[in-house]
């Protein structure tokens, strides 16, 4: 249930933290949030990953479903599982 404790995973949000963390540059937003326009009904995480962007923090490596489950896991501290 969302709460104003526990709110609603949304795109700005999500990318923010990526932002906030380094995970993404500013530019990648715009391009996220240009994808999103035309892909409104997808999870953020799946608007983010469809966008092919490089993890900043890990140079050569993408932003893909995975390593943002992972990031997003590891940030609200629970496990990942596969």
């Amino acid at each position: 249930m969302h709460t104003p404790d526990n709110p609603a995973l949304d795109l700005k949000r999500v990318l923010q933290a990526l932002l906030a963390d380094q995970h993404l540059h500013a530019n990648d937003t715009l391009q996220v949030l240009e994808h999103a326009a035309t892909h409104p009904t997808a999870h953020p995480l799946e608007q983010i990953a469809a966008c092919a962007l490089e993890d900043r923090r890990h140079p050569g490596q993408p932003l893909d479903l995975d390593r943002l489950c992972q990031w997003l896991a590891n940030k609200v501290g629970q496990p990942y599982l596969r």
